[in-house]
């Protein structure tokens, strides 16, 4: 019994710190010039440093909400390695929200180059304005969260496989905003040359790459822009997660509030060189349907989905309960088999 004992508490010993690891956030910080001039543009770096994955874990998604002061400083550019990253403003700044891109090709991409691991690194542009006097200027991240995904199955995954880790504090960045130098500068006149014109060309790529609804699989298609969605008659919005084809290509979503029948959720993409395109998705709603329609074919719901499995599972268990009653009876005949066996046996003796 003792080495029983003692091999069961070195199995737990030796199996424990294995189980312990888990995905985390280990820090947050914000960093960028200290001073910056009206006019000027400046820059800060929002990072995340995390650790913890396992051998099918990694990022999918990245959110955090920024708050500065929009009336001295202008959001200009957002560069974020590895993810197409959608600007939302509100008041008071900005809402970040940053989907990896997968098979990128920047360093960090893992899980087969679907997913990420490492540092998450944002590059943020501002351009300073209205600024007459010296101004002390704070950008702070309010929450911060990441939304991680573990794919130990092989199957489509979708946004509500994510599991979201949440920063449990904030990171902050002080600016020093000064008004133009008035210091008078004796400049050297030069020989003015031919000014040369360079064109820039622009990607008028505007469509999605792929569009997720939650609680409702769609068979999306860039090239196909009307959607027809039947959803119930309690359903006031949805869970929309477009992904553009252009990494530098925006959407906007309009429509996707207080949803009735004949509603229309539009989805407009602009390319970079400001062309758009609109996606719709047409809502009907139903009082009786257990299951939703989306371009002529059904979603079945998850309620109908855990009671097949529900199901399926007792099945299962039925099956393993009648196979041991077999056995049982089995071995019960085999002994009365045996006992009759040794009575004749006995009877025979007992007649000579």
């Amino acid at each position: 019994m003792k080495k029983i004992i003692c091999f069961t508490l070195l199995t737990i010993i030796y199996i424990l710190p294995f189980n312990t690891k888990a995905f985390s956030i280990d820090s947050l910080s914000i960093t960028g010039s200290n001073t910056a001039q009206n006019n000027e543009q400046t820059s800060i770096t929002l990072q995340a440093k995390t650790s913890g994955y396992n051998a099918k874990e990694g990022i999918w998604v990245v959110y955090t909400s920024l708050q500065y002061d929009k009336s001295k400083l202008s959001l200009l550019e957002i560069s974020t390695p590895g993810f197409n990253t959608v600007v939302e403003y509100i008041d008071g700044g900005a809402e970040i929200y940053s989907l990896v891109i997968e098979n990128s090709n920047v360093t960090g991409m893992c899980v087969n180059d679907l997913l990420y691991c490492g540092t998450y690194t944002a590059n943020i542009k501002f351009k300073v304005t209205n600024v007459t006097q010296k101004y002390s200027s704070s950008i702070n991240t309010t929450e911060f969260g990441i939304g991680t995904v573990d794919m130990v199955e092989d199957r489509d995954y979708t946004i509500d496989d994510a599991v979201e880790h949440n920063y449990p504090t904030s990171a902050s960045h002080t600016i020093l905003l000064e008004p133009v130098s008035t210091t008078a500068t004796v400049v050297a006149p030069v020989k003015q040359s031919s000014p040369t014109t360079v064109a820039v060309s622009k990607s008028n790529n505007n469509y999605l790459k792929s569009l997720e609804i939650t609680d409702y699989p769609i068979n999306f298609n860039k090239d196909t822009t009307e959607y027809n969605l039947t959803v119930g008659e309690d359903v006031t919005f949805l869970k929309i997660y477009p992904a553009v084809d252009y990494e530098r290509s925006t959407y906007n979503i309009v429509g996707n509030k207080n949803l009735k029948n004949g509603s229309i959720i539009k989805i407009t993409v602009t390319s970079e060189d400001g062309q758009t395109k609109d996606y719709n998705l047409n809502i009907t709603k139903n009082k009786t349907t257990t299951e939703v329609s989306i371009n002529n074919e059904t979603s079945v719901n998850k309620d109908n989905k855990i009671n097949n499995e529900l199901n399926g599972i007792a099945i299962k268990v039925g099956i393993i309960v009648v196979s041991v009653i077999f056995v049982i009876a089995l071995i019960c005949i085999i002994c009365r088999i045996k006992e009759n066996k040794k009575l004749n046996k006995l009877l025979k003796e007992d007649k000579f």
